[in-house]
C-alpha cells in the first residue's frame, strides 16, 4: 500500500500511536512538528519529519498544513492538537481540494472543544454535567466559589491541557489559581468538583453515529485527584458508552473524539446520575494507546474510512491495562508507589508503551525518566 499521510504535533504520544498504527499497515507516514526530539520523529514508522516554526514564531498553523499539503500528494491529514484540529475545521474546505481531513465543521468543533459550550450540548442530550459558572470578576470567581462549596476547580475556557485545570480547596488557594489562570486564559471557568474515577468513552463517528467505540476507566491520574491517564483499563462499561453516543449524537458528530466523565471508583455506577460529563476531546486522545492494545484501532479504521475504504462497526472491545511509562513514574514520584511502579514491569498483563519492535521512541523516554530522577 503505497500511500501518504500526515500526521501533526509529533511531540504528542497519540502522535506516536498513529504513526505505528498506520505504518504497521504499510502507509507512508510523515510527520509535523515545531520539536526535533518529537517522539514520534524517532519511529521506524516515521518516514518523513518536517521540522516546522514552534507557534507564535511566524505562520498560522493552518497555513503551515496548507503549504504542506499544496506540497505533498498525501490522501489523509490527521490533525492531533486541539489548534491543529480548530485550524483544519476553519480552512476545511481549502484543505478537501487537496487532501481528506476526519474532522467537522468549525460551529460543531468549536461547540465540543469550549468547555462553556460543552456542558449547553451535555444538558441538550440530557447527559448530567457539574455544576458550571463563568463570573466576569474576581469578586464574582470568589463568590461563586463559595456557592459551589469547596474544593472547586477552576479551568480555562478552551485548549491548555492538565496546564489549564487546577484544583482548589480553600479560599486563598481558588484566589491563586483563579489569577495564575486569568492572566493567560481570560475569564475561567469555575465549577463543582466531581469526587470519584475518570472514565472514558472514545469514537469514531459519522454524523453522530458511533462506527467504532471503546470506554475506559482511569486507573493512575496526573494530578493524582484528577487529570490526564498515565494507566488505564479498557472496560466494557455500558452506562459510559450510553453518555458518550448521546453527546455525539447531539453534536451530529464526524471524526474522532473521547468524551471525558468522571464518577464512582472502581467501576461501581450504574446510573447515568452515578457520572457527569467532564469534557469532550474533538480530536485523538492521549490514551489512544489503550484502545488500539485493546483491539480497536482507531487511526487505521479512521484511515479507511476517509479515504473511501468501508469499515465494519466496532463495538466491542479486550479488556487491556496500559501505561505511559514516563508519566506513570512521575505518578508513582509524587504518590510514593515507586515499588508498585516497578512491580507492574513484571505483570504481562499490563502493556506498555515500550514497544521493542519500534525502540527509537525508547531514547526519548529515558531521556525524560532520567531527567525526572536527577530532579
Amino acid at each position: 500500500m503505497d500511500e501518504r499521510v500526515l500526521v501533526t504535533d509529533g511531540d504528542y504520544r497519540q502522535a506516536l500511536a498513529i504513526t505505528r498504527s498506520l505504518g504497521r499497515k504499510g502507509i507512508t507516514v510523515d510527520v509535523m512538528s515545531h520539536f526535533s526530539r518529537s517522539i514520534a520523529f524517532h519511529s521506524r514508522y516515521c518516514s518523513g519529519k518536517i521540522l516546522t516554526n514552534p507557534p507564535g514564531c511566524g505562520g498560522e498553523f493552518g497555513d503551515r498544513m496548507l503549504d504542506q499539503v499544496y506540497s505533498g500528494e498525501y490522501r489523509l491529514l490527521l490533525p492531533v492538537g486541539l489548534e491543529a484540529n480548530m485550524e483544519a475545521s476553519r480552512i476545511r474546505d481549502r484543505l478537501e481540494r487537496h487532501v481528506s481531513v476526519p474532522v467537522p465543521d468549525a460551529e460543531t468543533m468549536e461547540r465540543a472543544a469550549r468547555k462553556d459550550l460543552c456542558i449547553e450540548v451535555a444538558d441538550e442530550a440530557g447527559v448530567p454535567a457539574p455544576r458550571t459558572l463563568q463570573p466576569s470578576t474576581l469578586r464574582d470567581a470568589v463568590s461563586s466559589a463559595d456557592a459551589l462549596g469547596f474544593p472547586v476547580v477552576v479551568k480555562a475556557v478552551i485548549g491548555s491541557g492538565g496546564g489549564g485545570v487546577r484544583i482548589a480547596r480553600s479560599p486563598e488557594e481558588f484566589r491563586e489559581s483563579y489569577l495564575a489562570l486569568d492572566r493567560h486564559h481570560s475569564r475561567p471557568l469555575v465549577q463543582e468538583y466531581v469526587p470519584g474515577s475518570g472514565y472514558g468513552y472514545s469514537a469514531l463517528a459519522e454524523d453522530g453515529k458511533p462506527l467504532a467505540e471503546v470506554s475506559h476507566m482511569r486507573i493512575h491520574e496526573l494530578p493524582p485527584e484528577g487529570g490526564p491517564s498515565t494507566m488505564a483499563r479498557s472496560l466494557d462499561i455500558p452506562v459510559v458508552k450510553e453518555m458518550g453516543r448521546k453527546i455525539l449524537r447531539q453534536l451530529g458528530w464526524t471524526g474522532v473524539a473521547m468524551v471525558e466523565f468522571r464518577g464512582p471508583p472502581g467501576r461501581s455506577g450504574s446510573d447515568l446520575l452515578d457520572f457527569k460529563l467532564i469534557e469532550i476531546n474533538p480530536k485523538f486522545w492521549g490514551s489512544l494507546d489503550l484502545a488500539v492494545a485493546a483491539g480497536v484501532d482507531f487511526p487505521y479504521l479512521t484511515y479507511l474510512k476517509f479515504t473511501g475504504r468501508p469499515v465494519e462497526p466496532v463495538h466491542s472491545q479486550r479488556d487491556v491495562t496500559f501505561r505511559w511509562i514516563y508519566t506513570d513514574l512521575v505518578y508513582a514520584l509524587e504518590t510514593g508507589q515507586i515499588a508498585k511502579y516497578l512491580i507492574n514491569y513484571l505483570r504481562p498483563s499490563v502493556k506498555s508503551d515500550l514497544d521493542m519492535d519500534d525502540p527509537g521512541p525508547l531514547a526519548c523516554t529515558l531521556r525524560k525518566i532520567l531527567g525526572e530522577a536527577h530532579r
